[in-house]
Formats: C-alpha cells, sequence, structure tokens
C-alpha cells in the first residue's frame, strides 16, 4: 500500500530489518565505491539478438536518456518516442527507476554501493545483466550478450530463501546481476524444461521464472493466496500467469512463470533450451504519473484503459480486460493493485502492443494491518467496502462509452468466481498444500459479500 495507507514495503523493513542486516555482515560483503559519473548503454534484445539503443548519461546524479542517433527501432516507452533529443530527468526516473528492486532489497543495494535514497543509476549499473522485459545494460566499452551460463541452484535454497526472504533476494541478485522491481523478496531463475532442474542465470542467460517468498510473520501464507487467486483467475477465463508452489520447511515458495519470456524453438543457451525476452512496460511508466496508488478522487482505471485504447493492437478488447481485472481484484479482495501492477506487452518483434497477463494477485483483506483502500478503486473513498453498483458503474463508465456490457461482465464474474476459487482450493490442496483451506476459509466470507452487490 502506499504510505498514506501503511507501506507493504515498510511493514517488511519491520519484520527483517535486524536479521538482514547481521546476515549482510557476516557475508563480508564490502560497499562499492559511489561513481562520481555513469554512463550506461542500454540494449534490447529480439529474438536472441541484442542491439544498442541508446545510453543513459549521469553527472552528479543527473540522468538523461537518449537513444543513439543510428537507432531506427521501436520506442522503449509509449512515452519515450524515438528522437535525437535527449529526455528530461523526470521522464528518464520514470521508467528505468522503475527497473530496480523496492523495499528492504533496493535499500541495501543503496547502502552497499553508497548511494542516496531515490538514486537508480547505481543500481542500474551493477544488476544490468536482466530485469523485466527486454533491456539489458552494459557500462562502459562492455557489450552484452557475453559469458551466458547457468549454474544449478545449491541444495537447501529453497528453504534458505523460504527463512531469510530479504537476505537471500539480496544476495542472489548480487550474483546474477539480475534486477527486479517491487517489494516482495523474489529471485529470478531458470528452470529446464526438459529435465525440470533449477538454475541461476549468469551473464546473459534470461531466466525464465520468477520465484517469491513472503514474510511470514507479517504475511502468512501469502505465496499460497496469491496461487489461490491467479487459478481462480485461470478458471474464469482471464489470462494469468501461470504459477505452481514449491514445497520448503517453511512456508512455500511461488514459482511464477515469466509471461516476458519466450521459447526460440531449435535455440540452445549455454547448453539448456534457449528463451527469448519480449518487452513490458507498467502503467506507472508508461502514464509517468508519481503515485502507483491512486490518490482520493483518481480515476485510475481511466488512466489504464486510456493507455490501453491508445498502444494496444486490439484496443477495445483490451480495454473491456482491463476492467475485468479490475472487477476481479475487487471480488477476491485484491486492494494491492496499482499502477505497477498492470503492463503493456510489446510482441513479438516490438511492433506490437498488447496488455499483459493478470500477475501479482493477492487477498490483502486477510491482512488486518493492510489498510482496505484500493489502489484502482471503485468508488471515490477509495475503500472497497464503499464499493456499490453505482459507483463501480460511475467508474467504468468515464472508461468505456458502453457501461452496461462491462456491467454484465462483471455480473459474470460474480457468479463465478467464488466457484472458481472453491475449486482452486481443491486442486492446490490436492498437491499436498493444505494450508490453502486455511486460506480459502478466511476469504469465501468476504467474496460472496462484494459479488453480491
Amino acid at each position: 500500500m502506499s504510505e498514506a495507507t501503511g507501506s507493504r514495503s515498510e511493514m517488511s523493513r519491520l519484520g527483517e530489518e535486524a536479521g538482514a542486516d547481521k546476515r549482510r555482515e557476516a557475508s563480508g560483503r564490502k560497499a562499492a565505491p559511489k561513481p562520481e559519473a555513469t554512463r550506461v548503454a542500454v540494449w534490447r534484445e529480439v529474438r536472441g539478438s541484442f542491439e544498442r539503443i541508446g545510453s543513459i548519461g549521469s553527472e552528479r546524479g543527473r540522468a538523461r536518456f537518449r537513444y543513439d542517433s543510428a537507432y531506427g527501432g521501436e520506442p522503449i516507452s509509449v512515452r519515450l518516442p524515438v528522437r535525437p533529443e535527449p529526455f528530461t530527468l523526470d521522464e528518464t526516473a520514470a521508467f528505468f527507476a522503475a527497473l530496480t528492486p523496492e523495499g528492504k532489497v533496493g535499500d541495501d543495494f543503496l547502502e552497499l554501493l553508497r548511494a542516496e535514497k531515490g538514486e537508480y543509476l547505481p543500481v542500474l549499473a551493477e544488476l544490468r545483466d536482466e530485469s523485466v522485459g527486454a533491456l539489458l545494460l552494459s557500462v562502459g566499452d562492455d557489450n552484452v550478450g557475453q559469458d551466458p551460463a547457468y549454474a544449478e541452484v545449491p541444495d537447501g535454497f529453497f528453504d534458505d530463501f523460504s527463512a531469510h526472504p530479504t537476505a537471500v533476494a539480496l544476495d542472489t541478485a548480487g550474483k546474477t546481476r539480475l534486477s527486479l522491481p517491487g517489494a516482495m523478496a523474489k529471485v529470478g531463475l531458470y528452470r529446464d524444461p526438459v529435465s525440470r532442474k533449477w538454475f541461476l542465470p549468469h551473464g546473459s542467460a534470461p531466466s525464465n521464472r520468477i520465484v517469491k517468498a513472503c514474510n511470514a510473520d507479517l504475511y502468512p501464507n501469502e505465496t499460497v493466496n496469491e496461487a489461490l487467486c491467479l487459478e481462480a483467475a485461470r478458471l474464469v477465463g482471464l489470462p494469468a500467469a501461470e504459477c505452481e508452489l514449491l514445497p520448503t520447511d517453511g512456508q512455500p515458495l511461488l514459482s511464477v512463470t515469466r509471461f516476458d519470456r519466450v521459447t526460440l524453438e531449435g535455440c540452445m543457451v549455454a547448453g539448456r533450451p534457449a528463451y527469448g525476452r519480449l518487452h513490458q512496460e507498467d502503467m506507472m511508466q508508461a502514464s509517468g504519473l508519481p503515485d502507483r496508488y491512486a490518490p482520493s478522487e483518481a480515476n485510475y482505471l481511466s488512466v489504464i484503459t486510456h493507455l490501453v485504447n491508445r498502444a494496444s493492437v486490439n484496443a477495445f478488447g483490451d480495454v473491456m480486460l482491463a476492467i475485468e481485472y479490475t472487477m476481479f481484484d475487487y471480488l477476491v479482495g485484491n486492494c494491492d493493485k496499482h499502477l505497477k501492477n498492470s503492463a503493456l506487452l510489446h510482441v513479438p518483434d516490438w511492433n506490437t502492443i498488447e496488455l499483459a497477463p493478470l500477475y501479482d494477485v493477492v487477498n490483502t483483506t486477510l491482512y488486518p494491518h493492510v489498510y482496505l483502500e484500493m489502489g484502482v478503486p471503485l468508488c471515490p473513498s477509495r475503500r472497497i467496502a464503499d464499493v456499490t453498483r453505482g459507483t463501480m458503474r460511475d467508474v467504468v463508465s468515464a472508461c468505456v462509452k458502453n457501461p452496461d456490457l462491462a456491467m454484465r461482465a462483471f455480473d459474470d464474474l460474480a457468479r463465478r468466481v467464488p466457484g472458481a476459487l472453491e475449486e482452486a482450493r481443491d486442486l492446490i490442496a490436492a498437491r499436498g498444500f493444505d494450508s490453502v483451506r486455511a486460506v480459502f476459509d478466511a476469504a469465501i466470507g468476504g467474496v460472496c459479500r462484494r459479488a453480491s452487490i
């Protein structure tokens, strides 16, 4: 949630700060010297090949992105059209700062790099081999696409990650130079589609899974909670990120298949089946708005649908899908839907844009210390309990010309979501994760109340 309503990253900090600091000190890692000036080259991948597209120049912390004069491809963002002039500090930060880790992991990297709060370029210069989407970075005369390799995940890695999420996420990102935004502890890994073994990617080797760990003290069963919601979304026919739970000695981990990765048929990387990168940008990057959570009276659903209508190759269908995503979030109790949890996906060669699948869906109403205000609200107060059919229709009316069509979509979801959650519960329990029953029992009453509007 936003700082005004109780930040998830701040609460995670309280839960893990002391232990993570001690583990970091014990590891003997030394802070890197803070650079006075940095120039980071920006590259893109297209079907396994790399092309330099521009650079970010910085002196005394003032970073500005500029496309190379020879670059003639597609823009990296709907807000950063290809042009010869450099972009402003704010325009550059709005896109590139969103590629860095947040919360405790992000703060720890800033500390290690002797960088100030709010700086992002030193982090990108250190964690440059892979992020979300299809951009890679290099520093100085380095190129990308060199020395790709996979190292088998060591024994006990998943148990350690479950027990010490922040410390393991920080250490893994440093070793693999992989930058994943967001406050939740997560690591990028490669799972071989043939052997099913897990590997750490190195160099330019891409990951194909994001593995998440929960803070068991503040958010018990959060990974099970997310698995339940995403499974239910698929059961009602919404395109949602595929996921599976991984057993550990503690809380299960959640493995999410990356929708910004695609298999490259007949190709190999470091002796393993190759995956290509697809570019994406979240709605905060695309909009340039400074707040991921909607301030009072703001209609962030209208912001999202406007961007989708402007960019998507299937504008009407994706606008309706964006509305259905938000309605599904409301029904399952996900107040933490915000501009960074919705994205535009550029496929297949950067020349087509569509709405990305649903991701990062959790029933936040199960955690009493998280405020119940929706990041993409469906009523003026933003509180999920204040949503009525009338307020929902008012919000939707600002997004589409025919709100009746959208409200019929809500009615269909309202009829199907409770049963889909029940079916998802049984599927997950059958895989050996019985804790999903307690999550379902705690959630279903609120789901049915919200469906009844």
